[in-house]
């Protein structure tokens, strides 16, 4: 849609002869923009057409927010990822979002009937930025979560096969992990190599060509009352720090 701006943005200020109707389209007078008067003001029989630029209209980022934990309102993840997902909304205020909660609504394990249907694919594929919930469970993500990440790992759709081997076609958007857990499993842990929860995300992701891909970590949850609100203090700050 073309909004005729009341000023000068671009080009210079030029007259254009017209006749008959006032209320007819100067489409031809104003730079071959389409110009519903009055777009500045009558003079003499002449329409001054001040330089007017198009304001390229954009699509509402649509934003997909699936929760995967168990527990409820005490989830520290589900906490984590409505937080990112509320600085992704202030950013982009006209943001759509759709929300799945796989905690309280899981799916089932992958069939080979699921693999016919596109309807959580192309949800995926339709979204500007993905935001994950993702607490460990005994070292990886909650089953529930691997399921739907089955049904969007679809062949010609997220990723294909070629000559030089398989390469993602998912690329384009980003994706945000809030990822918690109660133990420590960093690089300086004795137990890192447990960690099967955020490389197994980014080991998928990758593989679909996603690259803009960050993690927001709460660990040592289970380590004590203070250790836990310092964890989730640190990770909101990382939340309110995202470059969205």
């Amino acid at each position: 849609m073309l909004t005729p701006l009341h000023r000068a943005l671009s080009g210079s200020k030029r007259s254009s002869p017209i006749s008959g109707n006032p209320a007819m389209s100067v489409s031809s007078m104003c730079v071959g923009q389409i110009i519903v008067p009055p777009c500045g003001a009558f003079s003499g029989g002449y329409l001054e057409c001040v330089g007017y630029s198009p304001i390229p209209h954009r699509r509402a980022m649509k934003i997909l927010h699936i929760d995967s934990s168990i527990s409820g309102a005490e989830s520290v993840s589900r906490k984590l990822s409505l937080a990112a997902v509320e600085k992704l909304q202030a950013e982009h205020p006209a943001a759509d979002v759709v929300y799945r909660d796989l905690g309280a609504e899981p799916l089932p394990h992958l069939s080979l009937a699921d693999l016919s249907d596109h309807q959580l694919v192309d949800e995926f594929l339709s979204a500007d930025a993905i935001v994950l919930g993702a607490p460990m469970y005994n070292f990886t993500v909650p089953t529930n979560l691997k399921a739907w990440l089955d049904r969007i790992a679809i062949a010609g759709k997220t990723f294909q096969y070629a000559a030089n081997g398989p390469s993602g076609l998912a690329g384009g958007r980003k994706v945000i992990v809030a990822s918690t857990r109660g133990g420590f499993y960093g690089p300086e842990s004795p137990i890192t190599s447990y960690e099967l929860q955020d490389r197994y995300l980014k080991t998928f992701f990758g593989f679909l060509g996603v690259t803009d891909l960050t993690f927001v970590n709460a660990e040592g949850l289970g380590m004590g009352p203070e250790q836990k609100s310092r964890a989730v203090q640190d990770a909101m700050t990382a939340v309110e720090n995202l470059a969205v």
